[in-house]
């Protein structure tokens, strides 16, 4: 998985851990209401 010439890889890669972070916060606060 080093495939550094491709930067839209990189770009998607950190936009869905991006996206990704913001879902899983988004669950906790929502869980932690529940609590």
């Amino acid at each position: 998985m080093t495939e550094s010439k491709n930067p839209e890889k990189t770009y998607l890669a950190a936009v869905l851990t991006g996206v990704a972070s913001g879902v899983a916060r988004a669950l906790a606060d929502w869980l932690l209401r529940w609590c």
